[in-house]
């Protein structure tokens, strides 16, 4: 990233690079796996790498965003669940073009294949798929009841094999 010794490097840039390379999205809010991830991580703290911040009293502030140990678990198992179905579909030669508009942005703004894919909304029959904002709370109740008719499919192929 930068070029030279790490004491040439400034507190400055150092504070740059934390900021820059912080991780996004959501953390497990099991303090003992927060503090592995960030040893500078305490009462009164906001991390520099993780979305999380601690008040005084050791409780997350309100701009903090974890999910519980099994939320995450739940929201870990979702995207693992999705990735290989989507890979299952890839393989079975399922490649249809069907990318998503959420608010101003769609799929195709960050898509190295724009140019090849042929997807043209110009063209009938092709549209984007529009993606409502969902809350935390919303999506972990999708994921849920998604992850609950999966169970109920595998115990009944289980059953009926």
């Amino acid at each position: 990233m930068i070029a030279g010794d790490r004491e040439k490097i400034t507190g400055d840039t150092q504070d740059v690079l934390r900021r820059k390379l912080a991780l996004s999205g959501v953390a497990n809010s099991d303090l003992q796996t927060l503090a592995l991830m960030d040893r500078g991580l305490s009462a009164g703290v906001r991390s520099d790498i993780l979305p999380v911040g601690l008040k005084k009293d050791g409780s997350f502030t309100s701009a903090s965003r974890v999910f519980s140990t099994e939320d995450f678990a739940l929201a870990s198992g979702y995207v693992g669940r999705t990735i290989r179905t989507f890979g299952s579909r890839i393989r079975n030669g399922e490649i249809a073009v069907s990318p998503y508009r959420y608010a101003d942005r769609t799929a195709c703004d960050y898509c190295s294949y724009r140019g090849v894919c042929g997807f043209d909304r110009r063209i009938p029959g092709y549209a984007l798929r529009d993606l409502a904002a969902v809350d935390g709370e919303e999506a972990l109740r999708r994921m849920r009841e998604i992850s609950e008719r999966a169970s109920g499919a595998d115990a009944e192929e289980h059953v009926h094999g």
